[in-house]
């Protein structure tokens, strides 16, 4: 135990302590930050810090409820589109692509939605004409 103390560091091992120990006082911070301004960690989406899966899944859940209340303003799209950009422009190439894949995907299913429902109006009113 007492080598281990005196031994010295590798390069690598003394940025991890650095990092680690920088991200611990940030940590002390922010919690004493929230403690002065009187914020409660334990409360809604400012309470939450997932970690696994399924907190992430209940974490975008509760994002997605808070958001989809303004879906109604006319600045909602311009809202979602800087909102995206700004959450994406750290992620790698290969991560945007499949984010950008995907609402591709559901673009193409509306745009479906959209050509059956005419149809269907075209041929309601054809047959009542």
């Amino acid at each position: 135990m007492e080598q281990e103390k005196n031994r010295k560091l590798t390069p690598e091992e003394e940025i991890a302590d650095k990092l680690k120990k920088q991200r611990l006082q940030e940590e002390s911070d922010l919690q004493l930050a929230k403690e002065a301004f009187g914020i409660n960690k334990g409360s809604g989406i400012d309470g939450m810090f997932p970690e696994d899966e399924e907190s992430f899944d209940k974490f975008g859940e509760a994002i997605k409820n808070k958001i989809t209340t303004f879906e109604k303003s006319k600045h909602y799209c311009s809202f979602l589109e800087k909102l995206f950009t700004d959450l994406v422009v750290s992620l790698e190439a290969e991560d945007c692509r499949k984010l950008g894949q995907n609402l591709t995907n559901i673009y193409h299913e509306k745009q479906k939605i959209a050509k059956v429902r005419t149809k269907f109006i075209k041929l309601k009113i054809y047959i009542y004409s």
